[in-house]
Order: C-alpha cells, then structure tokens, then sequence
C-alpha cells in the first residue's frame, strides 16, 4: 500500500472532491475578495483573507494570494515599495494565522514561511519609528490629543 504525506492527502482528497463536484471551487472567494478591494483598507483585506482560510475551506489559497497580494500589501507598498510591502502583508497573514490557532503549515499550497523573533522585532521598530515619524508631523493641538489617548490607554492597563 502506497503511502500518503498527510498534507499530500489533503489535497487529493480535496482535489477529488472538487471533481466530483462535492465542492465548490474557489470562484465565491474571488469574487468576494474582488468587491471587498473596492471598500476595504488592506489590514482589513487581509483580516478576511485569513477568515476565508479557515472559515470557508478555500481549495487553492495560494491563488487567492496571487491575485490580490498587491492590494492586501498596498499600504505597505506605499511606503517600502512593492517588494518589501508584499513581504510585510505576509508576514501579517502568517501572524493572523497564527493568532487564531493555526499555522501556515497547515495550508501547504501557500509558500512556507518562518517569522522568528529577529523579524518581529525588527517589524516592532519600523513601527515605532513611523509613528515617531508621524507624531512629529501633528501639529500642538493634535499632539495634545494624541497624547491623551494615550495616558487613558496606559493608566487603563
């Protein structure tokens, strides 16, 4: 008897399915995630294409990825180019993924990917440093709020 890695499994299985017509192909989340780049802002993009990974059983993720990676990473994109802003939005949606108790091993169509603990502290300073940045860029009236904000959030803790 031949024997089956279990990810390998998984796909023929779903493959199987498909063919037979006991599931749907992925054409609902497309269009779904082609209306939704009208209206949502990436972070929100990318919120629902990890909802359509483990909420609605996607058959080929890594062509969903595909076809909307640039706007999933367009905020991104706009300050590191597109590149590097393709890599950050991964990188969210590995931790997304992550955060709700699976893993990007789990959907193994999708390129496999390690964040160690350098990436995530480096993606902590980079977002330190641009809100520094911006902060500088408010003017006295806005940074008074901003900075009250603040003090309720950490006194809130």
């Amino acid at each position: 008897m031949r024997r089956f890695h279990r990810r390998s499994l998984l796909l023929t299985v779903k493959a199987t399915c498909l063919a037979r017509g006991l599931i749907e192909d992925d054409e609902e989340w497309k269009r779904t995630t082609d209306e939704a780049t009208t209206w949502m802002i990436p972070r929100r993009l990318r919120r629902l294409f990890v909802r359509i990974f483990f909420h609605c059983q996607s058959v080929h993720q890594k062509d969903l990825w595909e076809e909307f990676k640039d706007e999933m990473a367009e905020d991104y994109s706009r300050r590191e180019g597109l590149s590097r802003g393709r890599a950050r939005a991964y990188e969210r949606i590995i931790e997304m993924l992550n955060a709700e108790g699976w893993n990007l091993a789990d959907f193994p169509e999708m390129e496999q990917r390690i964040i160690t603990l350098e990436s995530i502290n480096k993606l902590l300073e980079e977002s330190s440093s641009i809100a520094v940045r911006s902060y500088e860029k408010l003017n006295a009236e806005q940074k008074e709020i901003v900075d009250a904000v603040l003090d309720s959030i950490n006194t809130a803790e």
